[in-house]
């Protein structure tokens, strides 16, 4: 049993930094904090996906030394030395107050082995060597999350511009569309949340002295997480797994990859198989019809196909890893969190896990299609719905646990719940109209019920 330094310690802000797309910097992707320096070159703290926060900031205006010893991260880190619980990791303290494994917690034991009972595959290879007292000694970077720009393939419904340039045109038509039915700008809520404001949010160009300074840090990492857009389709991402294989330091680096699941094609896959170690964390969010409306514009018959191949290389031995299939709780797809399981039922290896992999929480709180506007009574039926269903597994055992552990601590009043609800209906019927389609062909009857009965601005 590895011994922690305090109660809050986590490993990430004394090992890891985040470039964020935006130009900020932080010590994990779930914190809701960043660092950057305004006009005057200062350092100031951001806070992520909150659009209040309006103030100016340098974009990469911080080299990666800068950013991990930067007064942000410093604080961070003597704050849980203390056992203090920084703000910046307010989801994580979030998660644990109810009960919910949080990031911070299953990280930990990630990294450095503490629960060798656990039913994840550890680094078994040696992949980390991670020490506490090294790492509390010496903080210094072993792991980078890479977000190098919006570039991606699907336009996901819960999704923007700021993840997937596919959402430039969308919004562009979205505000054509609301334009010519004399929508003020002050109304446009009521349609979309901020996200979807015009002109969409578009990053700029990864900066070159920073993508220099990464490939310099190559020899010291241990780790390299990306997250997009979709990576496998970023030319900065793949040049530098080609970077890593051509100066020989793949075999001392692991892998952690957020991905859409859609470019499993040899010629990523082929890739892939130098390096040591990959996690896939595979977002799919639903299945058959639900996945088709929501992850537009691939099909889920396809993504079948890709995960295929995928399974043949593990199988193979060809790429060592694990991947895990996640999905976001949203207004679509309450009643099919049980069907995530099928998703893994022709796939041979070991390693495939859904087991839970359902997040409750949006990062963007004002989103319409987050599931604390619906009805108490439709959310209540859902939860039913999985407690009475005659097979339990240990995949709907933890759904169960965290759903009704979000019910529980998620109660909003009825006059907000009855605006956010038109505002759900205002964005469905919307899309549907840019997308040419229609939510009854997709949706779960249950779903396509409740929002039938709800009032639509939409023409």
């Amino acid at each position: 049993m590895t011994k922690y330094p305090s109660k809050t310690w986590c490993a990430y802000p004394f090992s890891s930094l985040v470039f964020h797309n935006n130009g900020t910097y932080g010590p994990c992707c779930s914190a809701n904090e960043a660092v950057s320096t305004d006009l005057d070159d200062d350092e100031i703290v951001m806070k992520m996906h909150d659009p209040s926060d309006k103030r100016e900031f340098k974009v990469f205006s911080l080299t990666a030394k800068e950013a991990f010893n930067s007064e942000f991260m410093k604080d961070i880190r003597q704050k849980m030395m203390n056992g203090e619980k920084p703000t910046a990791c307010s989801s994580c303290w979030r998660d644990e107050s109810i009960g919910i494994k949080s990031k911070r917690q299953g990280m930990n034991e990630f990294y450095l082995k503490q629960n060798q009972t656990t039913s994840v595959p550890s680094y078994n290879d040696g992949g980390f060597d991670y020490d506490v007292d090294e790492m509390v000694k010496k903080p210094r970077l072993r792991s980078l999350d890479l977000k190098f720009n919006n570039k991606c393939n699907l336009h996901c419904l819960m999704c923007s511009s700021g993840s997937s340039d596919m959402w430039v045109p969308l919004d562009n038509k979205i505000h054509n569309y609301l334009t010519l039915h004399n929508v003020s700008n002050d109304d446009t809520d009521l349609y979309h949340d901020e996200s979807h404001t015009f002109p969409s949010f578009e990053p700029g160009p990864f900066p070159g002295s920073l993508f220099e300074e990464i490939k310099l840090l190559v020899p010291q990492l241990q780790e390299i997480q990306c997250t997009g857009g979709e990576p496998f389709i970023n030319s900065h991402f793949i040049e530098l797994l080609n970077y890593i294989i051509d100066t020989g330091h793949a075999e001392h680096i692991s892998l952690e990859i957020t991905t859409n699941g859609t470019k499993f094609v040899t010629e990523v896959m082929e890739l892939l198989t130098h390096f040591r170690h990959i996690r896939f964390l595979i977002s799919i969010d639903g299945t058959n019809a639900t996945y088709d409306y929501i992850r537009a514009p691939y099909r889920y018959d396809l993504l079948l196909k890709r995960l295929k191949t995928l399974d043949e290389y593990f199988l193979s031995g060809k790429i060592r890893g694990w991947a895990e299939i996640s999905a976001v709780a949203m207004s679509y797809n309450i009643f099919d969190f049980q069907n995530l399981s099928t998703i893994v039922e022709d796939l041979k290896y070991e390693h495939f896990q859904v087991e839970g992999n359902v997040n409750f929480t949006m990062h963007n709180i004002d989103n319409p299609l987050h599931i604390k506007w619906l009805p108490d009574k439709l959310m209540n039926e859902a939860l039913e719905y999985y407690k009475s269903s005659p097979t339990q597994d240990r995949h709907m055992r933890s759904v169960i646990e965290k759903f009704e552990g979000y019910i529980n601590n998620n109660k909003i009043d009825k006059e907000t719940k009855l605006y956010n609800q038109r505002r759900m209906k205002n964005y469905t019927v919307l899309m549907d109209k840019t997308l040419n389609r229609d939510y009854h062909d997709y949706l779960d009857p249950r779903i396509c019920e409740f929002l039938d009965t709800v009032d639509c601005d939409v023409i």
